[in-house]
């Protein structure tokens, strides 16, 4: 095969200026080590604190003098090349990551098909947010879109906390086939088994790409080494984009029902809500709850706000997004108790009270005004049942199921 030529471009954006930097150097070593068929190209955006770059490593030609620099690396028979060194380029940014993209990968190579992992800290719907700026997702999506053109990267694999959001999910949809990640929190100790991923691909490059995605998501299950209490706090789902809007569509109905429904039927859906605990303590400020477990229960308690089979077709395309391939932890699998947090393939923000409701985050991201706001948040009315929601908590306070 001409060298132009690639089954599979795999290519990362590597976020490590803190404690994260040394495991993002065992991820490069893992790469490194790989065996790796010449049909697959990997390359990676490498943003590091200058002190954490090993002595070994190659650097550019006028080595940075900064506290933090962003190294181009690709890695051939077990070696890593540096394509360059560039302190001034940010990873934050969606027009340097469409440059990154366009000169490293596109001009360079003729690809069937591509991955894109992302590593580093996460929120939600943005990801590299520690210290000054962030990159959301709809950054993310512009740079793809922008370099790509109509060509959908074929699997996103997040390796940030909270990724698997419906807004994400959402907003990457016109530019992804799959998204992989975390509905919950991860951590960097007990990451992918990148050896095994690439070892699979240069065994079977013809693969297809629901094959690819779920053999990610169980070999992240099989892997047997890190933190098992750690492991065992995450939930790693694959679902696939292509239904996205369907879901966007019927969230819509359903918000719309429970609008014109929040006098007559506030109690059962706060009970309903009520059931719902806030995915992991750390994100209570962001309000996300697991969708899925909202759902069965306000059609457990509602079944009335359902007509025509709105529960059952959310239901059907519900299964249609969530691959069935997943991991879901211990902690969750062992969760008691009438409130949990049930993750069970992606999240949405639905604050429980004001004051998680009125928040910078929350205006950030979820009021229509904001330019940071989400497309899902543009497009349809969740965030206007939301917004109803929080008003009929002030007049009604929680209460028991009559």
């Amino acid at each position: 095969m001409d060298d132009k030529f690639k089954k599979w471009a795999i290519i990362f954006l590597i976020r490590a200026v803190d404690e994260s930097a040394k495991q993002a150097l065992t991820v490069i070593e893992q790469l490194k080590a790989a065996e790796i068929n010449p049909a697959i190209e990997i390359i990676i955006w490498l943003h590091v604190t200058t002190e954490n770059v090993p002595n070994d490593y190659p650097r550019g030609n006028k080595p940075s003098r900064y506290k933090t620099t962003n190294l181009f690396y690709e890695i051939k028979g077990n070696q890593l090349n540096c394509l360059g060194e560039n302190a001034g380029l940010s990873i934050k940014k969606p027009e340097d990551i469409t440059d990154f993209f366009k000169e490293q990968v596109i001009n360079r190579f003729i690809v069937e098909k591509y991955i894109l992992f992302t590593w580093g800290h996460g929120t939600d719907f943005a990801i590299f947010q520690y210290g000054v700026g962030m990159l959301t997702m709809t950054d993310l999506s512009n740079a793809i879109t922008n370099a790509f053109g109509n060509r959908k990267i074929d699997v996103i694999v997040m390796f940030n906390c909270f990724q698997q959001f419906f807004d994400t999910g959402y907003e990457l949809s016109c530019s992804a086939d799959y998204l992989l990640a975390f509905e919950t929190f991860m951590y960097f100790e007990n990451d992918l088994d990148y050896s095994v991923i690439l070892e699979k691909l240069s065994g079977e490059p013809a693969i297809s790409t629901r094959a690819i995605a779920s053999f990610i998501i169980n070999s992240f299950a099989a892997k047997g080494d890190g933190n098992a209490e750690q492991k065992n706090d995450t939930a790693f789902f694959a679902n696939d984009l292509s239904w996205y809007d369907d879901m966007a569509r019927l969230i819509d109905e359903m918000a719309v029902i429970m609008i014109n429904n929040s006098e007559n039927s506030f109690h059962k859906i706060q009970a309903a809500r009520e059931k719902c605990e806030y995915i992991r303590f750390a994100s209570d400020k962001h309000a996300l709850i697991d969708f899925k477990k909202f759902l069965l229960s306000l059609y457990d308690l509602a079944p009335q706000l359902f007509p025509e089979d709105l529960y059952g077709r959310m239901i059907y395309y519900f299964n249609k997004i969530v691959l069935e391939e997943k991991f879901i932890g211990e902690v969750y699998k062992q969760e008691r108790g009438d409130k949990t947090i049930s993750p069970s393939g992606f999240s949405i923000y639905f604050p429980a009270t004001k004051d998680k409701y009125n928040t910078n985050y929350s205006n950030l991201f979820f009021t229509e005004e904001s330019p940071y706001a989400t497309k899902f948040t543009k497009m349809f009315r969740w965030s206007n049942f939301i917004s109803e929601y929080i008003k009929c908590t002030k007049r009604n306070p929680v209460q028991g199921i009559s």
